[in-house]
């Protein structure tokens, strides 16, 4: 399950109930998963990574599951809703007993969303791979990181980077230091500052 969170940080629902039939091998796009996201029933097909389908194969059969058992963790009976419960309850204690702090299964979705955008994605991509509106990415997942403010420091270079500023000062990483204005020096940013973070 973990490792299904890791790759693609679907909601516990889609992970704790998924089918075997969610895996196509060499499709037209060579072997994927398919999730159908719980909430919007809107299929999503995404690359399925080696270490992922070798995972899934090596899997045991859900305990008193029969061999003909659709699901990769449910055994098929009872409650869908109360497995997933157990599910989401389990993976919890696995992240105390790991001293991940406040650690839920959910922060796999604010993970991706961030790594999405700082690596060229946009809201549309962060949204169509979790199933998701560019809306509610927005609101609920685009929160601050290093990554992303790097990310912005980097875009707002672009933009107001003017010949004469670039030839004066050097270029600053960042992550760890920043140019600020220092009134006395003029217009330009002139001189380093460095602190922890931004």
């Amino acid at each position: 399950m973990l490792t299904l969170m890791f790759f693609y940080a679907p909601r516990i629902s889609d992970v704790a109930l998924l089918k075997k039939s969610s895996i196509l091998l060499d499709g037209p796009m060579g072997d994927a998963i398919q999730f159908r996201t719980y909430k919007t029933s809107k299929p999503i097909w995404l690359p399925l990574y080696p270490e992922v389908k070798q995972i899934l194969h090596d899997l045991p059969l859900p305990r008193k599951a029969g061999r003909s058992c659709p699901y990769y963790f449910w055994h098929g009976f009872g409650d869908p809703e109360s497995f997933t419960k157990t599910a989401g309850m389990t993976l919890l204690a696995v992240f105390r007993k790991s001293g991940v702090d406040k650690g839920i299964s959910h922060r796999f979705r604010h993970t991706l969303v961030n790594k999405i955008l700082t690596n060229g994605g946009s809201l549309v991509d962060a949204a169509e791979i979790l199933g998701d509106t560019p809306e509610i990415i927005r609101k609920h997942y685009k929160q601050w990181s290093v990554e992303t403010q790097a990310r912005t420091a980097e875009v707002l270079e672009r933009v107001h980077g003017t010949i004469l500023a670039r030839g004066k000062n050097q270029r600053v990483n960042p992550l760890f230091s920043a140019v600020k204005m220092v009134a006395e020096e003029g217009v330009e940013p002139s001189r380093r500052v460095n602190f922890a973070r931004f």
